[in-house]
Formats: C-alpha cells, sequence, structure tokens
C-alpha cells in the first residue's frame, strides 16, 4: 500500500478547491451544512488517491453492539465519527493509511469541520461562535496531524469589521495550531 499523510492532505485540498469553485459559481448547489459535508464526502471517496488506500477491516470486528461476519474494505472517508466515549465528532475525517484497521482503533489523522451560514452574517463577541467551537473540537483531538475548518457564507458579504473579527480574533489566533481556516463568502 502507497500512501501518506501527505498524500492525504494534498487530496484533500485539491478536493476542498474544487467545492470552492462549484460553491464560488453555483452556491445554490448547496442549501445546507449538509449539502456541503454531503459533496465533499463525495469528491474525496471519489478520488484515486484516497479510494485505492481502503483498508480491510476483518471479521469478527465490532463496531457498538454489531459484529462485521465477515473481511471487508472499508473506506478511510468517513462523516460524524461514530460515537464513543472520549472522541470528538467531526464533519469529515480520514483515517490513515493502512493495510488493515479495527474499529477499535479508529483514530482519524485529518479532521474537517464545516460552518455554512446562509442570510446575514453576525457575531456576538461575548460569547464564543459557533466556529470558534469548531476550532476547539478540532483541537481537543490529539491525533489528528492535520485539521480543516471550512466557513462558507452564502447571503452577503462579511462586513469589514467582521472580516477584521474573523482575521484578527480567529485567523491569528489559531495560526501555530496546525488547522487551516478558510473562509469564503458570497452575496445572495
Amino acid at each position: 500500500m502507497n500512501g501518506t499523510i501527505e498524500d492525504l492532505e494534498e487530496a484533500v485540498e485539491c478536493n476542498i478547491k474544487k467545492l470552492r469553485k462549484i460553491f464560488e459559481e453555483n452556491p445554490a448547489y448547496f442549501l445546507s451544512e449538509r449539502d456541503v459535508q454531503c459533496y465533499l464526502y463525495s469528491l474525496l471517496i471519489n478520488d484515486e488517491r484516497i479510494k485505492k488506500l481502503s483498508p480491510l477491516v476483518k471479521s469478527g470486528e465490532r463496531l457498538g453492539d454489531d459484529k462485521l461476519n465477515r473481511d471487508s474494505k472499508t473506506l478511510l472517508v468517513h462523516t460524524e465519527k461514530p460515537r464513543s466515549k472520549d472522541l470528538p465528532q467531526h464533519d469529515i475525517f480520514i483515517l490513515p493509511p493502512c493495510e488493515t484497521i479495527s474499529f477499535s482503533s479508529l483514530k482519524p489523522v485529518i479532521g474537517i469541520e464545516i460552518k455554512f451560514n446562509v442570510g446575514p452574517f453576525k457575531v456576538n463577541r461575548k460569547t464564543s461562535t459557533p466556529v470558534e467551537n469548531d476550532i476547539e473540537k478540532l483541537l481537543k483531538d490529539e491525533a489528528l496531524k492535520q485539521r480543516y475548518l471550512l466557513w462558507l457564507n452564502w447571503g452577503r458579504r462579511m462586513s469589514v469589521e467582521n472580516e477584521e473579527y474573523v482575521n484578527e480574533k480567529i485567523i491569528k489566533r489559531y495560526k501555530n495550531k496546525n488547522i487551516e481556516i478558510l473562509t469564503i463568502s458570497l452575496p445572495h
């Protein structure tokens, strides 16, 4: 099996660029955060660089109460990590390249959180924004080698004040935390 975490990062970043292009050209493709998540998931699982790295899950593996009754391939890319104590949830997560994988050792190496806003953009500086909550969720997962926050705003561009807040308080604050924060704001 050939593939490194850097190869995965390259594939993820290439597909994020594709998503960004589609969003900029046709924002109405996405009417919800789930639409964005599904679209990016589809791009990722169909990327040949990722698809060829599908690991094997051995018969007898358990996921919750369910037991796998035969060997099966799984994808490296998944959405909403299976609920497990002490494991954070991510909109999309990517497992490391490997030959075989165990459900009990699901440790993603790439985490992606998506924020999608339609309509006026507002920030209440007295409390953390949902964006900051997602950033903290990514940072809490220490196993991640790379973290992405995609923040798509459709409805109007951010005001100068809000752009300054994002650049000064959010992007700069997390600059050295191994997280890429990508914002796209479009008018209707």
